[in-house]
């Protein structure tokens, strides 16, 4: 028996917005990561793994920010406290399960407890 070939293949069904995080009651979409980010992100985490400044590495994880939630103003960003910015980073990341005791674990209130002011 002959296999169905699928001649069309609709890429943009595949780039939508899975994750929200709500930031100061404002909610933002986490956009997924393209393969110039992954660069980008890759490339800083080389250029930093032997640097031990503490602001060039926030530096660069506001910067992750940013390319992961546009719409947000770096400013925000900016405000989180030190925990935040680790459970945002990890949520971006889809890596909370080391939060557990600190995040919901299912859907929006992940996010939500993440970025609460």
């Amino acid at each position: 028996m002959a296999s169905k070939v699928t001649k069309i293949l609709n890429l943009d069904d595949l780039a939508k917005h899975t994750k929200t995080v709500t930031l100061r009651g404002k909610e933002y979409p986490v956009v997924d990561m393209t393969v110039e980010q992954f660069i980008e992100s890759t490339s800083a985490a080389e250029r930093l793994k032997d640097d031990k400044d503490p602001v060039r590495q926030l530096e660069e994880a506001v910067k992750l920010l940013k390319r992961s939630i546009p719409d947000c103003p770096v400013e925000e960003f900016r405000r989180l406290t030190f925990e935040q910015l680790n459970v945002l980073l990890d949520f971006i990341n889809g890596d909370l399960e080391k939060h557990a005791d600190k995040v919901p674990s299912e859907g929006k209130a992940q996010a939500e407890t993440a970025t609460k002011a």
